[in-house]
């Protein structure tokens, strides 16, 4: 494919791409496309500035994602009269253009030919245009030049370009692109301007060096687009997506906050041995409520981080066989409820790259639908195959109802249940969006093959990784919640709780009653419990993070200063359970970071630990 042609389809793709609602893979990948055009040795110059055409329709190809569907349709439709005009064919049936031949090597450099002559007519009716000679000084301005910057064409003739630098860019950010276009290179890039009264405005610039004869540029001409509304509108999406997350931090605690207290006394009471078997079944059902509005309030802020894209990947290594074998053992007691059996494929060393943490997440929910939308004693079939070359299929195949193929396409809709929520199943209608949108974050797929009255069978699809020799640790295994016993040389342990809310302590006061050697002090608000542990030095620190008048951060900094208390084990036990919350305290400097509402069988276990 030539040259002409292989911009050609690059503005049929992009004439079309600006139509669509969300295309950001699709934009880096013609931007890609497009700086390597741009720096083949043998570009023409008509084929040079058709490069910079393209450069700026994809700049302007990009605002049309922050507008509505008839502005939208306004912009597109320049956008093609912007790329037709400079010679590009959008008709997809239609032979390309050949590309021109060259100009004679007679022709002065300072005369363009009648192509470029066309070319610049094309860009000067819909860009920001200057020409500047070797040193960069200007020769030339567009009206649109003038107009932006609001500097006539006198004061603008034979001054540098540096007239409208604004301050906001480094020395290495002009060396770089002078280092560029000196060496015969097209720059593309974003500049930040200052016009004549001292305000700012940004372009979306494109360098065009002109080589002449030789290989040395002798002018340059500069091709921009206004692009200050689209870094308004990124500003403000981005300060409305900061919003977002500081509210959806404040909602995650507040709302977890009661839950602690519901779900914690539930657990107390699941263990009290005198209660009766109508009393438990009703502690049972005060447990599943909670639980899966838990389980809601999880996934709604998880939809809520997908879609503002702030959950954070770790991309890396993971074994299959590991993880598949930690889902079936968290989901064994719901399918032996069920008499559903889950069968998996044999160990295998295969790895996909994947996050460990998302992927587990997105298994255990196809796990959970499988058995939850199952017949009772049915099965639920795991097995992993190669998808091509580089991607694993990990299935999971239950033997339910169906689903009508008419509905496969609603399956991946947020809150959409299909009709399930007459049923007596819980669920929340997210688990499949987020198991969709996650997968597509780590690079792979998600499908799903359904006959009525067989079954289903769901499949993600991930690339994979090469085998390493390693073996993942098993699972850790959790101490019966309900085991007492006392300190092996006897002596009894403190621990001490900062804590601000009366119930929380109440509720770990009552944990702690279970451990005969665990002595509990117990501090409601900062000053005082640093007062305390400096008096009584106890064996472990539980720190809430959100308290009164100082932070549990700075709690945690003055008993790392304390040459007495800093090497006590410090656990985080809070209500912040956003993952930048989590990642935050883990680098402050916490032992252990504790998500509220607390597991009674976690307190215990620490409580354990210092037998």
């Amino acid at each position: 494919m030539t040259i002409s042609q292989r911009l050609d389809r690059l503005a049929r793709d992009l004439a079309w791409l600006a139509t669509q609602d969300r295309w950001s893979h699709q934009h880096d990948d013609l931007q890609y496309q497009l700086a390597s055009l741009a720096t083949e040795p043998d570009l023409l110059l008509p084929a040079q500035l058709r490069c910079a055409v393209i450069g700026q329709a994809l700049h302007a190809a990009r605002a049309a994602q922050c507008l509505d569907a008839d502005e939208r349709r306004f912009l597109v439709a320049g956008l093609r009269c912007l790329l037709r005009d400079a010679g590009l064919d959008l008709a997809e049936g239609s032979p390309p253009p050949q590309p021109p031949a060259p100009a004679p090597a007679s022709a002065s450099a300072s005369q363009p030919s009648s192509t470029e002559s066309q070319l610049l007519r094309a860009l000067d009716q819909h860009a920001i245009v200057s020409v500047g000679d070797a040193r960069g000084d200007i020769l030339h301005v567009n009206d649109r030049f003038v107009e932006i910057s609001g500097y006539s064409r006198e004061e603008l003739a034979g001054r540098n370009h540096r007239i409208v630098r604004s301050g906001q860019h480094p020395p290495e950010f002009y060396k770089s692109l002078w280092d560029t276009i000196s060496s015969g290179r097209v720059w593309f890039g974003e500049i930040c301007n200052r016009r004549k009264d001292g305000t700012h405005y940004w372009v979306a610039a494109t360098i065009v060096p002109f080589l002449g004869d030789g290989v040395t540029p002798t002018r340059y001409v500069s091709i921009r687009t206004d692009i200050t509304a689209v870094k308004a509108l990124e500003r403000e999406a981005k300060e409305a997506s900061s919003a977002k997350t500081d509210f959806l931090s404040r909602m995650s605690h507040e709302l977890r906050t009661p839950m602690n207290a519901i779900l914690g006394f539930v657990q107390l009471l699941e263990i009290d041995p005198s209660l009766g078997e109508e009393q438990l079944d009703s502690v049972g059902e005060i447990s599943r409520a909670g639980t899966h509005l838990l389980s809601l309030l999880d996934d709604i802020l998880d939809l809520a981080r997908i879609e503002s894209g702030r959950i954070p990947l770790s991309i890396e290594p993971v074994s299959v066989t590991s993880l598949l074998a930690e889902c079936r053992d968290l989901m064994a007691p719901v399918a032996d409820r069920r008499g559903v059996r889950i069968h998996l494929p044999d160990p295998s060393p295969a790895l996909v790259l994947a996050d460990r943490v998302r992927l587990k997440q997105a298994l255990l929910n196809l796990v959970s639908n499988a058995i939850k939308y199952n017949r009772e004693g049915g099965r639920v079939d795991i097995c992993c195959v190669p998808d091509s070359a580089h991607m694993l299929r990990i299935s999971v195949t239950d033997t339910g109802l169906g689903i009508p193929e008419t509905k496969h396409a609603q399956l991946f809709e947020p809150f959409n249940r299909l009709g399930a929520e007459q049923s007596e199943v819980e669920g929340t209608g997210i688990g499949l969006c987020i198991v969709s949108s996650l997968c597509e974050m780590m690079g792979g797929q998600v499908g799903v093959e359904s006959t009525e009255g067989e079954g289903s069978t769901f499949w993600i699809s991930l690339p994979t990784a090469e085998p390493v020799d390693s073996q993942a640790p098993a699972p850790a295994q959790v101490a019966s919640a309900a085991a007492g016993g006392g300190s092996v040389d006897g002596r009894r342990r403190s621990i001490l709780y900062i804590e601000d809310n009366p119930i929380n302590l109440r509720l770990v006061a009552r944990v702690f009653e279970m451990r005969d050697h665990i002595e509990l002090i117990s501090a409601h608000e900062p000053l005082l419990g640093l007062e305390l542990a400096q008096v009584h030095r106890p064996d472990l620190i539980l720190l809430d993070i959100n308290l009164p008048g100082m932070d549990g951060y700075e709690v945690l900094e003055r008993l790392r200063a304390d040459p007495e208390l800093a090497a006590t084990p410090v656990v985080a036990l809070t209500a912040s359970a956003m993952p930048g919350d989590i990642e935050r305290g883990k680098q402050a400097g916490f032992n252990d970071y504790l998500t509220k509402p607390i597991n009674v069988g976690d307190l215990l276990a620490l409580a354990d630990s210092l037998k």
